[in-house]
């Protein structure tokens, strides 16, 4: 979808964490860096607080992150 939306013009891509499931903190940073390793634009990463999300997004990631200057 994120490719999509390049392709019909969008100037970036709004990425939320995943919905309803509860990933390991590792599972996180696998489903943004996935998307980001594909997709040359900007990303913005939307971390959602959700009731039925049971994470937070910890500071060691955004170093791993730094890779991606479109982060």
């Amino acid at each position: 979808m994120t490719k999509y939306a390049k392709d019909v013009g969008a100037d970036a891509a709004l990425i939320v964490t995943p919905f309803y499931l509860k990933p390991a903190d590792r599972g996180i940073y696998e489903h943004f860096d996935t998307i980001a390793s594909k997709v040359d634009m900007p990303i913005i990463l939307y971390i959602t607080f959700h009731s039925a999300q049971a994470y937070s997004l910890h500071g060691r990631w955004s170093k791993t992150w730094l890779k991606y200057p479109t982060l």
